[in-house]
């Protein structure tokens, strides 16, 4: 992931990260897309990312779970 992410910066490259890794979404990337169903649940940018946590994530992922009965 470093690497990954060293490359990027250096090249300036646009990539995109498919994870199920809540860390990982955390730590990496400037944007943050979560989708469900095949549609958007949360999209945060730079900055609002940058004050995000993981637990964060997870209570989304959480209550769409509960919604669906899981």
């Amino acid at each position: 992931m470093d690497l990954t992410a060293k490359v990027v910066k250096e090249k300036k490259l646009t990539a995109m990260m498919v994870t199920h890794n809540l860390r990982y979404a955390v730590e990496y990337g400037n944007r943050l897309i979560m989708m469900d169903k095949g549609g958007m649940v949360m999209d945060l940018m730079e900055e609002e990312k940058s004050k995000l946590k993981v637990q964060d994530i997870l209570d989304v992922f959480t209550s769409i779970s509960i919604e669906c009965g899981n």
